[in-house]
């Protein structure tokens, strides 16, 4: 992706990288754990406060790196990651390297980081 746009709506920018990426709404829900059911709501504009947890979710779903990441969290309204967390630097680590959700679900529990997801996947 080449700008990354930050006056989008969620349900816009979201759309906008799955177009980009040439992404499937069920591949994303696959890597991202959450439901296609959920990802339809949002990029419908029904589902605009996604969880912290949740966006970091999609962030993997929709194969995305550290500046789209902390597009869509501004976007979402969420706090971007923080190097003074142990948590938020697993997250970091795991998407510059594209290492997916799952290995970065179990990096944070190795570590006893707690990850609150999904009542939706």
């Amino acid at each position: 992706m080449s700008d990354i746009v930050i006056h989008l709506p969620l349900a816009d920018y979201v759309q906008k990288v799955i177009d980009e990426k040439g992404l499937k709404l069920a591949d994303v829900a696959k890597d991202s754990s959450l439901s296609e059911g959920y990802l339809d709501q949002i990029i419908r504009g029904l589902k605009s406060n996604p969880t912290r947890d949740e966006i970091i979710c999609l962030a993997f779903g929709l194969k995305m790196n550290i500046p789209e990441l902390y597009a869509l969290m501004q976007i979402a309204g969420t706090p971007i990651l923080s190097a003074g967390s142990r948590k938020d630097s697993i997250v970091y680590m795991t998407v510059t390297r594209e290492m997916g959700l799952k290995r970065c679900m179990e990096l944070l529990a190795e570590c006893g980081e707690e990850f609150i997801i999904l009542s939706n996947s």
